[in-house]
């Protein structure tokens, strides 16, 4: 399965609101990892939902 959009939530849970967008190709930072949830500059990803860059 593949999004084009994945969304950004305040807390890592899907209950969470939703505080931001990001688009497929679009870069982030990842800063944390806690239980399957990436923590990047504006919120929270689940984890599974980004792919790691090819540096």
């Amino acid at each position: 399965m593949s999004f084009n959009v994945v969304n950004v939530r305040a807390h890592p849970n899907t209950q969470s609101r939703i505080v931001e967008k990001i688009f497929k190709g679009q870069e982030v930072q990842v800063l944390e990892i806690k239980e399957g949830w990436a923590r990047i500059k504006k919120g929270w990803v689940f984890l599974h939902l980004l792919k790691k860059s090819s540096e």
